[in-house]
């Protein structure tokens, strides 16, 4: 839906899991309905994700076939994409932001790698960067400044912020063209 959807902005995404013990789980016979949840993948101290202590295995084995399904359907996403990976992740294999930037018809595609950050980045070290650089993304595709309530109040103070910490950045963004030259493993 071009005409709706202007831009896309996966932050550890998965379309693959790379887990056995996963698949297992995913597949076996006799298991009981739910199976211990996953939360709070997260490297800052003192924050804690709200999250189910519990997971049906019916709701698994559907994230399974809908990985599969989203794999497939990445060529069909033609509108520019950010896309968001932690280096560290224990959730999501962090081979997976490499695979979705491969995998996406987009032409327009950018790649930022979190060093400070685990699968629930939004809530973690880099926080501000996420906003900051999901702002800039909006903006760019937008053609035209995007300011909302929340960061009106605050906008100077986060444009300076913003500004602070794309000049210190590295390593710096890397426009992902369909290229050999190009390397997602940096």
């Amino acid at each position: 839906h071009p005409d709706v959807i202007r831009g896309t902005v996966p932050i550890n995404g998965v379309v693959q899991l790379n887990s056995a013990d996963m698949a297992g789980l995913a597949l076996a016979n006799g298991l009981p309905a739910t199976v211990p949840g996953i939360g709070s993948d997260i490297k800052a101290p003192g924050v804690t994700e709200l999250a189910y202590p519990e997971v049906p295995v019916l709701a698994f084995r559907q994230v399974y076939g809908l990985m599969a399904v989203t794999h497939d359907l990445l060529p069909r996403i033609k509108c520019p994409a950010l896309v968001i990976q932690a280096r560290e992740d224990h959730v999501v294999d962090p081979s997976n932001g490499p695979r979705i930037v491969r995998r996406l018809g987009s032409s327009l595609i950018d790649f930022r790698w979190l060093d400070h950050s685990y699968h629930v980045a939004t809530l973690d070290n880099d926080l501000d960067l996420i906003g900051c650089e999901t702002l800039a993304f909006i903006r760019s595709i937008a053609g035209e400044p995007v300011r909302n309530f929340v960061f009106e109040a605050q906008h100077d103070e986060q444009e300076h912020l913003c500004q602070a910490r794309r000049s210190r950045r590295q390593p710096a963004w890397r426009r992902c063209r369909r290229s050999p030259k190009n390397s997602l493993n940096n």
